[in-house]
């Protein structure tokens, strides 16, 4: 294969994730301009957002995508897209259903001052339920140009429109949200239009039960990996002190900045390694893709921590400094572990190597466990991260070359 086109790729994949990241973030500048209440408001429906499994969801669809097209079988990416669809609004019709008509209720609940809000927070789930399906199918097609400004579109979409209605119109939870929904809804325009010829296409049979049985280690192991990266953050904010945990929040935010930034590497890497398998084809992509990660994690890391005290006075109120900067290095460490662990886990799923799942699970159940029992300790929940990622790199380490003189291609007869 060309590597110029993998760094190529990959050069503007994380481009792209860092301008549409940087003004998805910027959303949170406006909580100067709006009540407390308000903020704390678009807070929790933020939270419910982050709900949906985008990342599994996306994943399962890159790789049917890439297969299918491996095997010269492009109509059945058109049905899995356009079914796909059809399944996810049904699915979602009950949450519509009920924002409208238990509106004013989950208001109440959620200490809300606009049931408006909840009804587009409920829009804004179909819209975030769509675009990871769309993004999977531009993912395993390689059109890494349409998936990138996909993620630019939501962001400054999102950030754009908010800014403008809270400063003219509402300057409320309301303009906020309202921009979230028009930032998901350009987002989907772009990406669609940049799948648009699916749309079109004359559709193929797609074996459900096949698709089913493969989905399911695929959303169990992004899920996994999902954990292993924000748990810490669930388990302490039960029981650390609030300004604590705002110090711990602020290192978390700079370390897993680390993830963001190189984790594209391994998306442009995924369709490619799908592919390869499938056509029994010997590929080094998922050691240079490692080998890059760790390079730029690693140096990433260091200049963050040398700017670390401008970054944070920059970002955060100046009481901040002391203690974030105390829990910055070891943050780093776990979070340039964790990157290593995506490659691995990118690259296993993408090979049809499912064998991992079941001990990256395991995992998963040993790090909740120690997360409970350490308490409101955040140098030793640092310690634990970096512990049990070092374990899920062994673990993936292990999956990945002990098993690659007996791989095999694992293709889907229903593909073939």
């Amino acid at each position: 294969m060309k590597y110029r086109d993998f760094f190529r790729e990959s050069a503007w994949m994380m481009a792209s994730t860092v301008i549409g990241g940087s003004m998805m973030w910027g959303v949170h500048f406006l909580s100067k301009k709006i009540p407390e209440a308000d903020y704390a408001g678009f807070v929790t429906l933020n939270a419910v957002l982050t709900l949906v499994p985008a990342i599994p969801l996306q994943m399962v669809f890159a790789r049917w995508t890439a297969k299918a097209l491996a095997l010269n079988k492009s109509g059945q990416v058109a049905s899995l897209l356009r079914i796909g669809l059809i399944g996810l609004f049904l699915a979602w019709l009950p949450i519509g259903v009920s924002s409208i008509v238990f509106g004013p209720h989950i208001k109440w609940i959620l200490r809300l001052d606009d049931w408006v809000s909840v009804v587009l927070t409920a829009i804004s789930v179909l819209t975030a339920l769509f675009f990871p399906l769309v993004l999977g199918v531009l993912q395993g097609s390689q059109r890494f140009l349409w998936f990138g400004l996909g993620q630019i579109v939501a962001g400054a979409g999102r950030f754009s429109i908010a800014l403008l209605l809270v400063l003219t119109v509402f300057s409320s939870l309301r303009g906020i949200m309202i921009g979230v929904l028009v930032g998901y809804l350009l987002a989907l325009i772009v990406t669609g239009w940049g799948a648009k010829d699916y749309f079109c296409m004359r559709g193929q049979h797609v074996n459900w039960r096949k698709f089913a049985s493969e989905a399911l280690p695929i959303v169990l192991a992004f899920a996994g990996f999902q954990f292993l990266f924000s748990a810490d953050l669930i388990f302490l904010k039960a029981k650390a002190d609030p300004t604590e945990m705002a110090y711990y929040s602020a290192a978390g935010v700079l370390a897993r900045g680390l993830v963001w930034f190189v984790g594209p590497m391994a998306a442009v890497m995924f369709p490619k390694v799908v592919h390869f398998t499938v056509k029994s084809e010997k590929t080094r992509l998922m050691e240079v893709t490692l080998a890059l990660t760790f390079s730029l994690a690693a140096v990433g890391a260091v200049i963050l921590y040398s700017v670390g005290q401008f970054v944070v006075a920059l970002v955060y109120k100046s009481s901040y400094c002391e203690r974030t900067l105390a829990l910055l290095p070891m943050y780093l460490i776990g979070m340039t572990i964790l990157s290593l662990v995506n490659v691995l886990v990118n690259n296993l799923v993408a090979s049809g190597r499912y064998a991992f799942v079941v001990p990256l699970l395991g995992l998963c159940g040993v790090y909740a466990y120690l997360l409970d029992i350490v308490g409101n300790r955040m140098e030793q929940v640092l310690k634990i991260l970096i512990g049990i990622g070092l374990v899920a790199l062994l673990i993936c380490g292990s999956f990945t070359w002990l098993d690659k003189g007996r791989r095999r291609t694992n293709v889907n007869p229903a593909l073939a």
